[in-house]
């Protein structure tokens, strides 16, 4: 199983909630796609690795993001998703309300 990071942000679910994820996540530069609820990017290549997966899933209480790595068998991340996730965090501050 790939390394991966997830925290659960506390957040009122909405259109504008999932619309700022997305731009909050094409701000870092990274590829972004949306469905109902759900916002997927792609981080590209680095020194530290083959790339990440970041994943925001809304539900009723807030949203649920985790950032994976991309090649599935790379158990190590040297940190690098729990950072991603946090400069996810850090791009949409302040929540939408």
């Amino acid at each position: 199983m790939a390394a991966s990071h997830t925290e659960n942000v506390p957040a009122v679910p909405s259109p504008a909630l999932q619309a700022a994820f997305a731009a909050a996540a094409r701000s870092l530069g990274w590829t972004v796609t949306e469905q109902h609820g759900l916002v997927q990017a792609a981080a590209g290549v680095s020194v530290w690795s083959w790339g990440e997966r970041v994943t925001v899933q809304l539900h009723t209480d807030g949203a649920t993001v985790t950032s994976t790595c991309a090649m599935p068998l790379q158990i190590v991340d040297w940190g690098k998703n729990a950072r991603n996730v946090g400069a996810l965090l850090a791009a949409l501050s302040p929540l939408p309300s």
